[in-house]
């Protein structure tokens, strides 16, 4: 891999990265896009932060989502009451 790396600015939160550029499709995917600007002042702990973020929320969206069975494709997620 290169060592050569790319400022990308995330769409959503406007919080920018240095990313390697071999992987910035990657990151495309999740909100990253490339940018010729540069933050203020630079925070190498922003990319971090956002990335956790992202990661609690998808596992917080798959625990939510209903569990079925592999046979029968019947909800077995536990019911109150």
């Amino acid at each position: 891999m290169s060592d050569e790396r790319v400022w990308l600015r995330h769409k959503e939160t406007g919080h920018f990265w240095e990313c390697p550029s071999g992987v910035v499709g990657d990151w495309a995917e999740m909100g990253w896009e490339p940018t010729d600007e540069r933050p203020e002042e630079f925070n190498p702990v922003v990319a971090t932060r956002v990335t956790w973020e992202a990661e609690q929320r998808a596992a917080a969206e798959a625990a939510a989502k209903p569990k079925t069975s592999r046979k029968s494709g019947a909800d077995t997620t536990p019911q109150e009451g």
